[in-house]
């Protein structure tokens, strides 16, 4: 078995904390941990991963991604984990016309896709589209899941190394495996409320394993005497629970970060997205 990444501890602690603002705290870090990782490469590639998520979601006309996207994607991917150079090859092999296509029907396949539909749809739904993503040479359901969680972050976690291990126990980079990731983190969007996506959750995560490595930051997850773990709310592994974890109890800590991820909330991708299908 391979060693596990360094932080994870953290990550599983955070996991099991339903605690509204400490996964905010933790969360608002997520750009400092960037430039802690790799220094001004991931953090600028990350502001283009963003740049191409509000592009596709705000496209007119079918959205899409072209071979230099998909570098740059791959790119981010590699920068922030680990990186697999023997992949370049085959995923330089694709050409401009098979990613346009392949990507083009991933993300429409999920324009009518919303995260209260039946669990058996969605789960259809969200399986459709990563199947149809990973038809490209060198692309599994790792990098798939790094697009379609730009383009749906309500739907999709990006299936970081810390994350997979912090719910699967190992890096196993399997169908099955991304979507038991998926399927925690989408739970514990559900029940930190407004704002929260299953993306965000794997930021989240992500960034409680890298701060507990920095001499310089708190680890929150050792110091939450206060918090409710996710096990003792039921809620917060009930997917079909209409009252998040809180319940009302655990105030929300409002910041500028938070005001930024609510345009990336159910309500506002599937408004976004409505509004695009009149026009068209």
């Amino acid at each position: 078995m391979s060693k596990p990444r360094p932080g994870v501890e953290a990550a599983v602690r955070l996991s099991k904390i339903s605690d509204v603002s400490t996964w905010t705290t933790i969360e608002s870090q997520y750009k400092d941990m960037l430039l802690q990782k790799n220094d001004e490469k991931l953090m600028n590639l990350d502001q283009q991963c963003e740049a191409l998520a509000r592009r596709w979601q705000t496209s007119e006309d079918g959205a899409y991604c072209t071979c230099d996207e998909l570098y740059t994607v791959v790119d981010w991917k590699f920068a922030k984990g680990k990186a697999r150079p023997m992949l370049w090859k085959q995923i330089r092999s694709n050409s401009e016309e098979s990613v346009r296509d392949a990507s083009r029907r991933a993300f429409q396949s999920l324009e009518n896709v919303l995260i209260h539909h039946n669990e058996d749809r969605l789960n259809k739904a969200l399986r459709q589209a990563l199947d149809l993503f990973s038809v490209l040479k060198g692309i599994g359901p790792a990098t798939s899941s790094a697009f379609l969680s730009l383009y749906r972050p309500d739907l999709f976690a990006f299936m970081d190394d810390e994350v997979l291990e912090c719910f699967i126990g190992q890096r196993k980079y399997t169908v099955p495996a991304y979507f038991q990731l998926n399927d925690e983190c989408r739970v514990r969007a559900k029940a930190l409320g407004e704002g929260w996506t299953a993306r965000r959750v794997g930021n989240g995560l992500w960034s409680a394993a890298r701060l507990s490595l920095c001499a310089d930051r708190n680890d929150l997850t050792l110091d939450c005497s206060n918090c409710k773990e996710q096990e003792d709310l039921p809620d917060a592994v009930d997917p079909e629970s209409k009252n998040p974890a809180s319940n009302g109890q655990n105030k929300k800590l409002v910041t500028k970060r938070d005001e930024e991820q609510a345009d990336n909330s159910e309500d506002s991708i599937a408004s976004r997205m409505a509004k695009r299908n009149r026009r068209a």
